[in-house]
């Protein structure tokens, strides 16, 4: 026999007790839940609440918490009716830290009603709620983790912003941001997020031996050893470069990272913040380092 935390909607936290061997179906009559299509998430797959399937196969173990998905639930658990069909929300939605738009919804709506909502055709977009990222293309609804009338989230796709409007001046070691010229190198440009710094090689190229930013923007989970081939490649002549550095502009950034050293592999994470008008540089560019893993989670300020 174990117990586990029922969250129900946004609204009530239900602790019953199961034997690992019942069906999920149980909890329809310990919930007394009338719809037998509910469903439920636990790590990060969907259930439904009328499956035969029991709580060991799905790896439910004591003090786990799953979350139930309902349009209406009343009765012995001693709670009041909710009905999700008359629970309609305002979200304020940033995106890209250019537009601020409020939408309403209905909290039992899954998150990809909002590609249409906001016109993003982005299917990659992704959007932060509460300190957690979310795939915007989702089945999850807005109830299941927690929005209320008024919050906030930020949304990110993978259009880049502010490409072409800075330049990195990298004249006497400066990292500075200047802006823009028509004299300025159009192979300094950055964008807002992640830039790759380095240096092409190519002798018919108008950068060769010079410093050269390619752009990537705001991404998440962005694997550099498997996006070499196909990304950082230099922006004058297009040819394959070696990333040497990594620029950060107007972002919150998170680097993964593993590294092997004296005593074997080492892994870390590395947090910063980098300002509107700041251009801050992750690595010396004369540190000799081989990562084996090294991904980038970048978000809007």
């Amino acid at each position: 026999m174990i117990e586990i935390t029922c969250k129900i909607g946004c609204e009530k936290i239900v602790k019953v007790k199961v034997n690992i061997t019942d069906p999920i179906f149980v909890l329809l009559k310990k919930l007394n839940i009338t719809d037998k299509a509910t469903k439920f998430l636990y790590k990060g797959q969907h259930y439904i609440i009328s499956s035969k399937m029991t709580f060991q196969e799905i790896d439910l173990v004591c003090d786990s918490t799953i979350f139930i998905v309902i349009k209406s639930i009343e009765g012995k658990v001693g709670m009041k009716a909710l009905d999700a069909s008359k629970k309609t929300i305002e979200l304020v939605c940033k995106i890209n830290r250019e537009k601020i738009i409020k939408v309403k919804v209905n909290i039992s709506d899954p998150f990809f009603i909002l590609l249409e909502k906001l016109n993003i055709t982005d299917k990659n977009a992704k959007f932060i709620f509460n300190h957690k990222i979310y795939i915007l293309l989702s089945i999850m609804t807005f109830q299941e983790i927690g929005l209320l009338h008024d919050s906030t989230i930020y949304i990110i796709t993978n259009v880049i912003a502010g490409g072409g409007v800075r330049t990195v001046d990298v004249s006497k070691n400066q990292t500075k941001l200047l802006e823009f010229e028509n004299t300025g190198k159009k192979y300094r440009y950055t964008t807002r997020g992640l830039n790759i710094q380095s240096k092409c090689k190519n002798k018919s190229c108008e950068a060769y031996k010079d410093v050269i930013y390619i752009k990537i923007g705001y991404v998440m989970g962005w694997n550099l050893l498997e996006n070499l081939k196909e990304k950082v490649k230099c922006p004058s002549c297009n040819e394959r470069v070696k990333p040497l550095n990594f620029g950060f502009w107007d972002c919150l950034y998170e680097i993964e990272y593993e590294k092997e050293t004296e005593n074997g592999y080492e892994e870390n994470i590395v947090r910063g913040d980098s300002g509107e008008n700041e251009f801050r540089i992750f690595a010396n560019e004369n540190d000799k380092v081989d990562f084996t893993r090294l991904v980038f989670n970048i978000y809007h300020r």
